[in-house]
C-alpha cells in the first residue's frame, strides 16, 4: 500500500480526481449566475405583461348605411377611443390601429338620429369608452343631377388695359349627388379659378369644383368629379 501511494500512478490519478473537481467546481459557478439571469428575465417579462396602460387614439368613424338610398350628414369624422390594459397590447393596438368605430343605421329611415359608435376586432382583455358616446345623424334620401360648369375667376386678378374673351373648362357638366334636400338647394356649379397675381397673358390651371346655393355659399354635396381644368384667355383691351 504504501508502494502505491508513493508510485507516480497515485500521483497521476489523485491529479486527474482534483482536475474533475475543479471542472465541476468552475462550470457549476457559471451554471448558477446563468439561472439566476434567467429567472430575473422570466421575472422580467412576466412583470411587463401584467403592467397596465392606458392610451388614447382618434379613429375614422364608419356608417353601415344603404349608401345609394341615403345621404347622411351631422356626424363626427372621427371619434377618440381611450383604451386601457396590458400594456403590450394596447402598445401593439396603438401602432397597427386594427380595429374600427362604425355606426349601424341599417333598418333606420329618414331624420334625425341619436347613435351608439360600436367597436369591432379590438381584443377582449382591453377596456374602452368612446367620445362622444353617442352621435346625432341627420338621413335623408339619397339624389343625384347633373349640372352645367361655369367657370369664375376674380376679375381683380386680370391686369389693367386687358380681359378675359373666352373661359373654358374641360368638362361641360357635372354629377352632383347628395340629400335631395341639397341637392334642391344648388343654384349653380361652378369652376374656381384661383390666380396669385395679377395677369396680362392666356392661363391654363387647375380648378376645383364647388356647388354653390344664390347667396354664393358652399353645398355640402358630393361632386363628380371634382375637380377640372380652365383655360382663360385673356387679351389686350381695344383702344
Amino acid at each position: 500500500m504504501n508502494k502505491f501511494l508513493k508510485s507516480k500512478w497515485f500521483y497521476r490519478l489523485l491529479s486527474l480526481v482534483l482536475a474533475i473537481l475543479l471542472f465541476v467546481y468552475v462550470n457549476q459557478s457559471r451554471l448558477i449566475p446563468s439561472n439566476n439571469q434567467n429567472n430575473q428575465t422570466s421575472s422580467h417579462v412576466t412583470q411587463q405583461l401584467s403592467l397596465t396602460k392606458k392610451a388614447q387614439v382618434s379613429i375614422p368613424l364608419q356608417l353601415n348605411v344603404n349608401s345609394n338610398k341615403y345621404f347622411v350628414t351631422g356626424y363626427p369624422e372621427k371619434v377618440k377611443v381611450y383604451l386601457s390594459g396590458p400594456s403590450a397590447l394596447v402598445t401593439t393596438v396603438m401602432n397597427t390601429q386594427s380595429f374600427k368605430v362604425y355606426a349601424n343605421l341599417n333598418g333606420l329611415g329618414a331624420g334625425e338620429h341619436r347613435i351608439h359608435p360600436m367597436v369591432s376586432g379590438l381584443n377582449s382583455e382591453l377596456r374602452y369608452h368612446l367620445s362622444p358616446s353617442i352621435i346625432k345623424v341627420h338621413v335623408e334620401p339619397r339624389k343625384t343631377e347633373n349640372f352645367p360648369v361655369h367657370v369664375k375667376y376674380s376679375r381683380s386678378t386680370i391686369a389693367n388695359g386687358y380681359h378675359v374673351t373666352k373661359p373654358v373648362a374641360d368638362i361641360k357638366s357635372v354629377k352632383v349627388s347628395g340629400a335631395a334636400s341639397s341637392i334642391k338647394r344648388i343654384h349653380k356649379v361652378v369652376a374656381l379659378v384661383t390666380l396669385d397675381k395679377t395677369v396680362n397673358h392666356t392661363v391654363h390651371s387647375k380648378a376645383a369644383l364647388e356647388a354653390l346655393d344664390k347667396h354664393g355659399r358652399l353645398v355640402n354635396v358630393i361632386l363628380t368629379p371634382s375637380t377640372t381644368s380652365v383655360k382663360l384667355t385673356v387679351d389686350k383691351n381695344n383702344n
